[in-house]
């Protein structure tokens, strides 16, 4: 009788303790922004209060610099396109900042490239990412609908999601974090990615008529 009261114990006990076991297994990473740099997009959700949280897997994120720069009369504000970084993580605190910026002019010059060295830390270890840095529309106001820009972008690439991160058939041309698409020269257009998306939505007959048209043009 006394080996059964002590055996159903230790199974409530042990049941107790599989739990906690995993207490302290998380498996989100906190994105933690530095000041002037603006999240915009999470795995194509829009972003607005913080913390801003991650799940283990490949993720999207969209994110620009709008902070004031300079002194005294020199002094404004300056905004940067929006860059897209694709990267891996798997828990703990991710960390992001821009390059260290002086006044609106040096800063003009940094975002003129393609490409910026962003500064990306995983538990304080640094960790490699792709960008792209969004085309925008023409016009006075070239990322008024990001939203629109952004699922187009997805759309054209091939990008989809799944339980909050990037799907994995998309994240199968990542290696050691980074895209391949990242080697192509240049980016597509946002009247040529409009293009591809449109042509991703055709049925295979579709599509084949498309072509012999195409073909026809030339």
């Amino acid at each position: 009788m006394k080996r059964t009261i002590w055996t159903s114990i230790l199974m409530a006990l042990s049941a107790l303790s599989v739990p906690n076991a995993y207490a302290n297994t998380n498996s989100s990473t906190e994105l933690d922004a530095a000041q002037g740099v603006e999240v915009l997009f999470i795995n194509s959700q829009k972003q607005m209060d913080e913390p801003f949280m991650l799940t283990t897997g490949s993720n999207q994120i969209v994110l620009r610099i709008d902070t004031m720069l300079g002194r005294g009369e020199q002094r404004g504000n300056f905004t940067s396109a929006p860059y897209i970084l694709t990267l891996d993580v798997n828990g703990g605190e991710l960390e992001i900042d821009g390059p260290k910026l002086n006044d609106v002019l040096q800063a003009r010059k940094v975002f003129e490239g393609d490409t910026i060295d962003w500064n990306v830390s995983l538990n304080g270890s640094d960790i490699d990412y792709d960008q792209i840095k969004m085309v925008g529309k023409k016009g006075m106001l070239p990322y008024s609908n990001l939203d629109e820009q952004l699922a187009i972008y997805n759309a054209a690439n091939g990008i989809s999601f799944a339980g909050n991160v990037i799907a994995p058939v998309a994240a199968a041309s990542l290696v050691n974090g980074k895209q391949q698409a990242a080697k192509s020269v240049g980016q597509d257009s946002l009247e040529m990615q409009k293009a591809k998306m449109s042509y991703l939505k055709l049925s295979p007959t579709e599509r084949k008529s498309l072509r012999k048209w195409l073909v026809d043009q030339q």
